[in-house]
């Protein structure tokens, strides 16, 4: 029998507008514990980097963003891996370029994004499956996760507070 998890929603990462935000991951900070040890450190905004602990079983992903200002733009890079042992290498999984729209959510003070730009590397293993309605309804998007066990968001610009939300499956 083929089932599918019914699992709630989770925050995967909230998302400060305040302060520097960081680059995305140059070539020498590409393992797990690269990054990890840059959010510990903190330096020029690597502390709002978002390390996502894949859920055992879980086989794709479904997402959403929310932000506390109508029209703003929050940019997330993706990278995936797959652990080994303590550490992995990260593959580059795309950057999503979410806008806020006026749709409230459920999170009081937040709306939200309604459009999503996806920009995939060349050659993704793990293409992103997009809707964009853009027109103040919800956009989304899922994503088979490969068997990784982690993701890593790094937030290159923050316009407003924001949330990620992600649903297992």
């Amino acid at each position: 029998e083929i089932t599918t998890a019914h699992n709630g929603w989770q925050l995967v990462g909230a998302f400060l507008a305040a302060g520097d935000e960081p680059q995305d991951l140059a070539a020498d900070e590409r393992t797990y514990n690269a990054v990890k040890a840059a959010i510990a450190a903190a330096a020029s905004g690597d502390g709002k980097i978002v390390l996502e602990e894949i859920p055992y079983g879980a086989n794709g992903a479904h997402y959403f963003l929310e932000g506390a200002t109508e029209d703003q733009q929050i940019v997330l890079v993706a990278w995936r891996g797959a652990k080994k042992a303590s550490n992995c290498i990260l593959i580059p999984r795309g950057t999503l370029t979410w806008t806020v729209g006026a749709q409230a959510s459920v999170t009081d003070g937040y709306k939200v994004a309604d459009t999503l730009a996806v920009t995939e590397p060349a050659a993704s293993s793990a293409p992103w499956k997009v809707y964009s309605p853009a027109n103040d309804t919800v956009a989304e998007c899922t994503g088979d996760l490969k068997g990784d066990d982690v993701q890593i968001w790094v937030p290159t610009t923050i316009g407003c507070d924001a949330k990620l939300w992600a649903k297992y499956y």
